[in-house]
């Protein structure tokens, strides 16, 4: 059996080749490594390394094979959208692999974030979305998974199919009951795709995991990373995990205000059935985003994060809500 992921990467050996990889790669742009490297945490979907130099620490990231198309996709930001994120030092593509300077803390590392905040970093967003409309191409050629409205009801019907067709013992098996209540919805996932499609906003980049921990401050100006969660769907999407964190937070009441701050840099407004076709269709494709790193794992981890497609497709038939309250 080929080992997973978390396993491949911490054999000395994949080490070894990593370490070499970056060293050989920051020596060519004028850094020396001055000591060894670290490796704080592995985790089922990326690892990373720290390496000291001697122009300061650099960040060494590695990505399961699904989430790859981050070190592409950020090198293409940073180009795109001057910055919107830190230009990576270098890149391998085939492997996923990126280094990154050190930046220092995340917003969200000096406690919870204020509302301020919370709007700042969704404007934000919404200003790299809109600058990303034109350059779908360039987005999707660098492996951004392509998730626009039009495509929802096909993947809701394919994860169906996939998620029956798991074994009996799997945690991620849809059964008899669950199924036939997803059949039942399917018509709200037709018509949540064509409220989106007919919305009049372009489907663009979505960062899909937008929160303070993702974003730092630099010279004055927001920054995001960790941008291996993102899609190319529907630009209201990015806002969905940002009100998850407003109401674990305690600040559900004021969502709105977030919202408001996202629309005003779409010139937009959200009403009450635009929100909730957008959380139908992001069930969909947070679905498949889990869905598809989950042959490369441990059975623990398989026993742990094996539920979540299934999870994610159920959450399409929960109540809708307004936009202060997801």
């Amino acid at each position: 059996m080929t080992p997973a992921f978390s396993e491949r990467v911490a054999t000395p050996r994949w080490r070894d080749d990593a370490v070499a990889w970056a060293t050989g790669r920051l020596e060519a742009a004028g850094r020396a490594v001055t000591g060894p490297a670290e490796q704080p945490r592995v985790r089922p979907w990326s690892t990373q390394l720290v390496l000291p130099t001697d122009r300061g620490t650099v960040w060494f990231k590695a990505n399961q094979p699904y989430f790859a198309f981050e070190a592409a996709l950020q090198h293409v930001l940073a180009d795109l959208v001057p910055g919107a994120v830190q230009a990576p030092l270098a890149v391998d593509p085939d492997h996923g692999w990126m280094l990154t300077a050190d930046h220092g803390p995340s917003l969200g590392d000096d406690g919870p974030p204020t509302l301020d905040a919370w709007c700042g970093l969704v404007r934000e967003g919404g200003r790299i979305q809109r600058a990303l409309v034109p350059h779908r191409d360039l987005l999707l050629g660098a492996g951004l998974p392509d998730c626009p409205p039009e495509r929802a009801v096909d993947w809701f019907d394919e994860l169906r199919e996939l998620l029956r067709a798991l074994p009996p013992d799997h945690p991620g098996r849809l059964g008899t009951r669950d199924d036939a209540r997803l059949d039942a919805a399917r018509a709200e996932v037709v018509a949540a795709s064509e409220v989106l499609a007919a919305s009049g906003l372009p489907a663009t980049w979505n960062h899909g995991d937008l929160h303070p921990g993702n974003a730092y401050a630099e010279a004055g100006a927001m920054r995001l990373f960790d941008l291996g969660d993102g899609q190319w769907s529907h630009p209201l999407e990015i806002l969905l995990v940002p009100h998850l964190w407003l109401r674990e937070q305690g600040l559900g009441a004021h969502a709105s205000v977030v919202t408001d701050a996202w629309a005003e840099v779409w010139e937009t407004q959200v009403d009450d059935e635009l929100w909730s076709a957008a959380r139908v269709v992001h069930a969909v494709n947070r679905s498949r985003t889990w869905w598809g790193w989950l042959d490369d794992t441990t059975p623990d981890e398989l026993a742990r994060y094996g539920a979540k497609p299934r999870e994610q497709l159920l959450a399409t038939l929960r109540p809708r809500s307004a936009p202060a309250s997801p």
